[in-house]
């Protein structure tokens, strides 16, 4: 009896030193991935970018080519600079250095801008000076209508004149139409004020005139505004530098 509970026991003993049953392997991890998710697409960033103007015309420096001695214009430029009527365009290009043609009044005439209808008249002297824009040829439709001429007077208009009203000969002493100084823009003044004689000129005009320039003035008002306007002509014709303009 003693012998069967002593089997019996170390048989128990030895079931319960026993290792436990291994365990159930996990399920294998998935493999990461190559390449990090894309960010979903941005809107605004696919979007095309909105179209970009025109760029402004470029102002004329050279001739478009070469008519009866007459430095031409590209086509339409003469359009836009009858159209803007302004004194600065005038101004850069009749200064000195310039490609493009002068002509000279044969005489005192009263002339107007053919390509607007005529509705403004202007006067004009003996020998003044004006940049030849174009040519026209003689008209079919009219008999005696010659050959005529538009062309840029110093102070930004344009007019029409005959080819007999017109020479291409530079005369000794060359006249100009009067450069009113309240019509130039800021940086045209600065680059004329920064000659010696012209900033004289402008001294004495502003003493004389006193801030007024039409209408009821003096006899020392209208000459100050006279030489104003000659000491800006000279400092131009020796090729004097001001800001190029835009010309749209």
């Amino acid at each position: 009896m003693r012998s069967w509970l002593l089997a019996s026991s170390l048989a128990l003993a030895a079931a319960c030193s026993s290792p436990p049953p291994p365990a159930a392997p996990s399920p294998p991890e998935p493999p990461p991935s190559s390449a990090p998710a894309s960010p979903p697409p941005d809107a605004s960033a696919s979007a095309p970018a909105p179209p970009l103007g025109p760029p402004p015309p470029a102002f004329p420096t050279e001739c478009a080519g070469t008519q009866e001695n007459i430095c031409q214009f590209g086509d339409g430029v003469v359009e836009r600079i009858c159209k803007v009527q302004s004194t600065d365009v005038a101004l850069t290009l009749l200064r000195g250095g310039t490609p493009w043609t002068r002509g000279y009044l044969r005489g005192n005439t009263e002339a107007w801008n053919a390509a607007e209808g005529g509705t403004a008249r202007y006067k004009m002297l003996l020998d003044e000076e004006v940049l030849v824009l174009r040519k026209r040829a003689a008209s079919t439709m009219m008999v005696g209508q010659g050959a005529s001429f538009d062309v840029l007077r110093w102070d930004g208009s344009c007019v029409s004149l005959s080819e007999g009203e017109l020479t291409l000969k530079k005369p000794p002493k060359p006249r100009a139409s009067p450069i009113s100084w309240k019509e130039l823009s800021g940086p045209t003044r600065d680059a004329l004020s920064a000659d010696a004689k012209v900033a004289a000129a402008y001294e004495r005009r502003r003493k004389e005139c006193k801030g007024v320039t039409s209408g009821d003035v003096s006899a020392a008002c209208v000459k100050a505004d006279g030489a104003l306007s000659d000491a800006i002509l000279e400092f131009l014709r020796s090729g004097g530098q001001i800001p190029t303009p835009t010309l749209p």
